[in-house]
């Protein structure tokens, strides 16, 4: 049995699984759920056959049965100890929620049914198989929790690894996607690809390199002892940062496969295959020279609205087809496509239309972005689609929706193009943000771009737990006078003689404690992460800065050390213990009625003694926190932030803002 040392930092927080407002389970939770399930699934290469075909010769690799999968998600239970800190994480899926769950991993296309490909619900019998983007999916799970070397999942070594997801940025109330006309600008230009991806019978797959973590990168240029060392940011004598390390252009090339989801017909655009998309990089799948209208006018590069969505779904970290529709609805109403409105092109005038039978084609605007270099100009357009092209690129319907997301508008993207830009100004924007990620990402020192909105995201929850105590009136006194309700399980939603005060303070006490358990999870996962001596991202903070920190973190006394519960209204609690959901993809996505993640919270009183204790925390942690985010951000502006301007990623960013 390996002994712990006391000082060791252990994670153990209680907490439901989070919902949007629409119902629907966020985003990460689903990843997070999909990532255990596959580690805990411990798949191999040798695997059985089939059920329904054994003599077929065809076996598949990393596949399992839906049984399987629900029998495992009963106890899913992962346990990561690096040099100072342990993290358990840990569900227990009902079994009829574990089936909901396992059809929104499917209809999110992270596995599909290797024998029937064209399967859009799980069965029991049929084989599953996480598909190129889950593995994708797999591999940031693991690179964020410091999984390595012989610990990593043997498919993430594999040729299933071949996809680059393009993720978004997303609300931290709402988990929805955040919206700015740049991001249309910037996901069309990932669509349509560096060159026209046009699909034939006859064409070679798409060629692959197993993706590679940039430790592993590092390894196999350099014999080093500890990898992590060779990521670090160095701080100087004044807390400064060095520059970034790493030269991709002198990265080792992994030699190309093909991809165990090549096929011949099933990368056919017009074919029903659940998954078609392997590789992120060659953009959506075109027709060339299509003919349409009674006059056979003839169209050089057109695609239909189901290949735009299956792209999307296949490519990004999109969970729900909803928001799919939402984003190609964003590139065609910002005049980057127009439909075509001749036959056998059922697409329509306004909006976008998923469907085999709704072509598109690039506007003007979006040609004269494309790098395609094409030999000659898409063909006229007819007269009704002049008018539309000309309409999408005058009317601001779109600038109005990016105004009321909250996070920007159309008004200072255009600023920024007309002035000197400065780091605050991409830091602001999403689209910019993620401009600036590229790059930090081709010189492998992502971290601090990541770290600082981290940073900025216990800022926003520690605040609205700021806002949420000046709110909270429940005084020692009225304690005293409710001492029943307060101490015993009772439910005082039906209890009588239970007042509104009794009622609003229960629920500010409830809404506090989840809160405060966001803000702790949240400060555990930045100092395990990129704080901690071993962390999987460590910064190479001064040696004060990171010992006060640990101090604060590890102290016997600290809340983070300790299992802080929560009182819950017994209506939430039994949510959580039928563990059920409704599933509608079409809707809006599965709606989740309750989950257990960890030890089900008890029916206790949440005494002042701990809302104290956790406030002292908090406000210990909170100013270090801030000292590490100013740190990060004079990094950027001084080091990381004058080469992006001067690299040729800008360049690219501000032809996009001139054109808005």
């Amino acid at each position: 049995m390996i002994e712990i040392s006391p000082q060791t930092l252990h994670e153990d927080v209680s907490r439901k699984l989070k919902r949007a407002p629409n119902g629907c389970i966020y985003t990460k939770d689903l990843k997070d759920i999909f990532s255990l399930l596959i580690i805990c699934l411990d798949l191999d290469d040798k695997v059985p056959k089939s059920k329904f075909n054994p003599l077929s010769a065809k076996t598949f690799p990393y596949a399992f049965t839906l049984e399987r999968a629900i029998e495992t998600m009963a106890h899913l239970n992962l346990t990561i100890n690096l040099e100072y800190t342990s993290t358990v994480i840990s569900y227990t899926v009902k079994t009829e929620l574990a089936t909901i769950l396992l059809k929104s991993f499917m209809e999110s296309k992270m596995i599909h049914a290797p024998a029937d490909r064209t399967r859009s619900e799980p069965k029991h019998g049929v084989l599953l198989q996480p598909t190129a983007k889950g593995v994708a999916v797999l591999q940031i799970f693991c690179q964020k929790l410091g999984i390595k070397g012989n610990l990593m999942p043997p498919i993430l070594l594999s040729p299933f690894n071949s996809m680059e997801l393009l993720a978004f940025e997303r609300s931290i109330a709402t988990d929805t996607i955040i919206y700015l006309q740049y991001l249309s600008h910037l996901v069309f230009a990932k669509l349509m690809g560096p060159s026209p991806n046009v699909w034939s019978p006859s064409s070679d797959p798409d060629p692959i390199s197993i993706r590679k973590g940039k430790e592993e990168l590092f390894n196999d240029l350099f014999d080093f002892g500890s990898t992590a060392d060779s990521f670090m940011v160095h701080w100087d004598d004044i807390g400064a940062a060095s520059t970034c390390k790493g030269n991709p252009s002198q990265m080792p090339e992994t030699p190309t496969q093909v991809s165990p989801f090549a096929h011949r017909f099933f990368t056919n655009p017009e074919s029903d295959s659940h998954v078609q998309y392997y590789v992120s990089d060659k953009g959506v799948r075109l027709f060339h020279n299509k003919k349409f209208g009674s006059d056979n006018t003839q169209l050089q590069y057109t695609f239909t609205g189901k290949a735009a969505l299956q792209w999307l779904m296949d490519c990004t970290d999109i969970m729900y087809a909803r928001e799919a529709r939402a984003v190609l609805n964003l590139i065609h109403t910002s005049g980057l496509i127009r439909p075509v409105r001749l036959t056998p092109s059922t697409s329509p005038a306004n909006g976008f239309q998923v469907s085999k039978t709704s072509y598109y084609a690039l506007n003007i605007v979006g040609v004269e972005e494309m790098e395609w270099n094409l030999s000659c100009p898409q063909v006229v357009l007819t007269l009704s689609e002049i008018e539309h092209s000309t309409h999408c690129l005058k009317t601001g319907s779109i600038r109005d929706i990016h105004r009321s997301s909250g996070e920007g508008s159309s008004n200072s993207i255009r600023s920024v193009a007309e002035r000197e830009t400065n780091l605050e100004d991409v830091l602001r924007d999403p689209g910019l943000r993620y401009v600036f990620k590229r790059y930090l990402e081709e010189r492998f020192c992502a971290e601090n771009l990541e770290v600082y909105l981290e940073l900025k995201k216990y800022q926003k929850l520690y605040q609205a737990y700021l806002n949420l105590l000046k709110g909270m009136k429940v005084t020692e006194k009225f304690r005293q006078e409710n001492s029943l309700v307060f101490s015993q399980v009772v439910n005082p939603f039906q209890d009588q003689k239970g007042s509104m005060a009794i009622r609003k303070n229960i629920q500010l006490s409830d809404a506090v404690a989840n809160l405060s358990n966001e803000c702790l999870s949240c400060a555990y996962n930045i100092y395990t992460s990129y704080i901690a001596i071993g962390a999987p991202l460590q910064l190479n903070l001064n040696h004060e800065i990171r010992e006060i920190i640990g101090e604060v973190m590890v102290h016997p006394h600290s809340p983070i050390m300790q299992h802080f519960n929560f009182m819950e209204s017994p209506s939430t609690t039994e949510e959580r213990l039928l563990g059920m959901v409704s599933s509608d993809m079409q809707g809006g996505g599965p709606k989740v009625i309750g989950v257990t993640e960890g030890p089900i919270a008890s029916m206790v009183s949440v005494s002042p003694t701990e809302f104290s204790e956790v406030s002292r925390f908090l406000h210990t942690i909170t100013p270090l926190l801030e000292k590490v985010e100013r740190k990060i951000y004079r990094l950027m502006e001084i080091d990381s932030f004058p080469k992006f301007l001067t690299s040729l990623l800008y360049p690219e960013s501000t032809k996009i803002q001139v054109t808005l």
